[in-house]
């Protein structure tokens, strides 16, 4: 399963960290488009084209609530990142099938003793309850 990202156009200082973390690991990205500035990327978000990972701190001021959702991903990235995706609900496909995924593979990974929580809230994709 690859989401369609948008990502900021090289050079770009987060852009570099996220290439070579992405290559450190082993992993992939379905990169669909590469823009210039983040106005743009988010119109494209909006627009329903695709996704994107990127620091709140980067997306944050010109996110509109209303229209875009930030998610915070977890990672084995240094760096916090977050996912930022239309607010209306119409997810990508691929999108909508990893939220669906996303409360049994935390489950799973606090069953196992990886992650220092209980339980995995069932009303968000993303609640995770801390230990007592």
């Amino acid at each position: 399963m690859r989401l369609p990202l948008i990502l900021p156009r090289q050079p770009n200082r987060f852009r570099t960290y996220l290439d070579a973390e992405v290559s450190r690991l082993g992993l992939g990205m379905n990169l669909t488009m590469e823009v210039d500035g983040h106005a743009v990327l988010l119109a494209l978000i909006r627009q329903g084209l695709g996704c994107s990972i990127d620091t709140v701190s980067a997306v944050a001021f010109e996110a509109r609530p209303e229209e875009i959702r930030i998610m915070p991903l977890r990672s084995r990235l240094a760096m916090v990142l977050h996912l930022v995706v239309r607010h209306d609900g119409q997810l990508p496909e691929p999108l909508a099938r990893l939220a669906a995924m996303i409360p049994e593979i935390c489950s799973e990974r606090i069953q196992a003793g990886f992650w220092p929580a209980r339980s995995v809230s069932q009303n968000a994709a993303i609640g995770v309850r801390r230990k007592a």
